[in-house]
């Protein structure tokens, strides 16, 4: 009669007549993925994929380049409030405004410290930025630009202050004006006088200084 010999098993090599034990890990790399390294006992095969690739290193996609899994640290949306951006094999986090942290999760108070100047009192918005309210005598989204009125509250140390504001304004007639100057109590308020004039008069009813 005539027979056929079947393929040697693993870890052997030969014609299927004849079998000459090779090692597990001899025979298309023990099943590892083909740049894995092979560490095979008699019956046993492990995997090592090499440095820059991850997975188990069994077959054909055992072993994948690190820089092709770091999209899976981005994959639960660590980023509570922001973009999260894969890098390396970890994530950093570009927060959304009135955020901050490694994940964006600590509410950022754009009050502290009071970017309103010249006393003026910052209110949080819903966007997680601020408006400021303005005290007399100033306007602007920070309150830094004084308003053409008469009077108001200065906290500079040093600056010049005119009235009326521009050549040719004149003011109502009937108003009071009042300037605060709110100065460091330890400190001494010097105010020069560079120019100033008011209109003839004997009975003070129009335009007169306190």
């Amino acid at each position: 009669g005539s027979r056929i010999c079947a393929p040697c098993p693993p870890g052997y090599s030969g014609n299927g007549e004849t079998c000459i034990s090779v090692g597990l890990c001899s025979v298309n790399n023990g099943g590892c993925h083909p740049l894995a390294t092979c560490m095979g006992t008699s019956s046993v095969v492990q995997c090592r994929c090499p440095p820059g690739y991850t997975g188990d290193g069994m077959g054909p996609g055992g072993c994948v380049a690190s820089t092709q899994v770091t999209v899976d640290a981005c994959s639960s949306s660590p980023c509570v409030h922001g973009i999260c951006i894969p890098v390396a094999q970890n994530f950093v986090c570009h927060c959304n405004p009135g955020f901050s942290g490694p994940t964006c999760a600590t509410p950022v108070n754009p009050c502290q410290p009071n970017p309103c100047k010249n006393n003026g009192s910052c209110m949080r918005t819903v966007d997680g930025g601020f408006s400021c309210e303005c005290t007399a005598g100033f306007k602007g989204p920070r309150c830094g630009t004084p308003k053409n009125t008469c009077g108001g509250y200065i906290r500079d140390a040093a600056g010049n202050l005119e009235y009326p504001p521009a050549t040719g304004t004149r003011d109502p007639g009937v108003m009071s004006c009042a300037f605060v100057f709110a100065v460091d109590p330890a400190k001494v308020l010097n105010v020069t006088f560079t120019r100033f004039k008011l209109p003839s008069t004997t009975a003070c009813s129009t335009d007169f200084i306190q």
